[in-house]
């Protein structure tokens, strides 16, 4: 038979509440740690360097400057299409979407 009388609520161990409650604490001091860079470690600064601003887009200016010779490697004479292409596009979907099945 239970200890309980019917209606009442049963204790709560006051030890476990103890520790939930030390465990928020902790968890809370660490947090605050961590987050405020009060535990610093050996960190180097970082240093930016300059970027150079150089246009390299400007080498694309004109068609004959492109290097296609990549394409008429062996990898690239080998490939081949499978399938339709293009591929075209079939019905799909209903045509009003808010419409019962």
């Amino acid at each position: 038979m239970l200890n309980n009388p019917i209606g009442s609520k049963p204790k709560r161990d006051s030890r476990g509440l103890i520790i939930q409650i030390g465990l928020i604490a902790i968890g809370l001091a660490a947090g605050y740690f961590y987050y405020t860079g009060y535990i610093k470690g050996d960190l180097e600064p970082i240093v930016v360097t300059d970027i150079k601003a150089n246009d390299n887009l400007s080498k694309f200016k004109e068609i004959k400057s492109l290097d296609f010779d990549l394409f008429a490697e062996q990898g690239f004479r080998v490939l081949k299409i499978i399938g339709e292409a293009p591929i075209l596009p079939g019905a799909t979907g209903r045509g009003d979407i808010f419409a019962p099945f």
